[in-house]
C-alpha cells in the first residue's frame, strides 16, 4: 500500500497539498463570508503596483496563453501538445457551458454592488473595462488551473520539482486573485473555476496516460525538432 501510495501521488504531493488547502479553506471562506465581503476586501486593498500588475496578469488565465504553451510543446513532444489541447479543450468547454447555458443569468460583481440589494463603492482600475454578466464559473481562473495542473502532472512529476509545483499553483492563484480585484468575478466563481480546471486536467491526464497505445505512440514520442520513431 505505501509503495502504491509513493508511486501514484508522492510525485505530486506538493501541488495536491496546496489544492486540499485552498478546497478547503475556499469551502470555510464561502460559509464564514456573504457574497460580496471577500471581493470588496480584496478590490479595497488597491495600490498603483497592484492597479499595474493585474490587468495585465491576469490575461495569464486568457485561452492565447495556454494556445502559446501548446505551440511550444510541439517542438518538445507531440504527445504533450496533445495532451494539453485536449485538457485546454474539454475545460474551456465545460466552462463555456456552465457560464453560458446553465448559469446564464449569474450578474458579475458590478451589477450586484450597483444594482443589486447591496449597494456599495468599489475600486476600478483606470482602462479595465468591467463585465456585467456571465459570471460563473471565472473561465481565466479555469484556464489558469488546468494549464497549471497539466504542467505540474506532465512536466514536474518528481519529488525534486515540489518547489516548481508550488510556482504553478501560486500563479494560477493569482489569476484568480486577480480576476476579483479587478471586480470581474465573485470568489465563488474563481473558486469553482480552479476546482473545475483542476479536476479536468486529471481527468484528461489519467484517460491518456492509462492508454499505453496513445501514451507509447511512436508518432507522438516526437516533436516539430525530432522525427519520431
Amino acid at each position: 500500500m505505501k509503495n502504491y501510495f509513493q508511486r501514484k501521488f508522492e510525485p505530486y504531493m506538493a501541488y495536491l497539498i496546496l489544492m486540499s488547502a485552498l478546497f478547503i479553506n475556499g469551502f470555510l471562506y464561502m460559509m464564514m463570508f456573504k457574497k460580496g465581503e471577500i471581493e470588496l476586501f480584496i478590490n479595497r486593498n488597491w495600490s498603483p503596483a497592484a492597479d499595474v500588475f493585474y490587468p495585465y496578469y491576469t490575461h495569464v488565465g486568457d485561452g492565447l496563453t495556454f494556445t502559446a504553451v501548446i505551440v511550444i510543446l510541439l517542438f518538445v513532444k507531440y504527445y504533450y501538445a496533445l495532451s494539453a489541447a485536449l485538457v485546454f479543450g474539454v475545460s474551456s468547454l465545460m466552462a463555456q457551458f456552465l457560464k453560458r447555458v446553465v448559469f446564464f443569468d449569474e450578474a458579475r460583481p458590478k451589477i450586484f454592488f450597483t444594482e443589486g440589494h447591496w449597494r456599495s463603492d468599489f475600486h476600478v482600475v483606470p482602462g479595465v473595462d468591467i463585465h456585467h454578466h456571465l459570471s460563473f464559473p471565472s473561465g481565466h481562473t479555469t484556464t489558469a488551473f488546468a494549464l497549471a495542473t497539466f504542467i505540474v502532472l506532465y512536466l514536474l512529476g518528481s519529488p525534486k520539482y515540489y518547489f516548481l509545483q508550488l510556482v504553478c499553483f501560486v500563479m494560477a492563484l493569482f489569476v484568480g486573485v486577480s480576476r476579483i480585484y479587478l471586480i470581474q468575478h465573485f470568489f465563488i466563481d474563481t473558486y469553482f473555476g480552479a476546482m473545475l480546471g483542476s479536476i479536468f486536467a486529471g481527468f484528461v491526464y489519467m484517460i491518456a496516460h492509462s492508454n499505453t497505445q496513445l501514451r507509447d505512440n511512436k508518432f507522438l514520442q516526437g516533436s516539430l525538432l525530432r522525427k519520431s520513431g
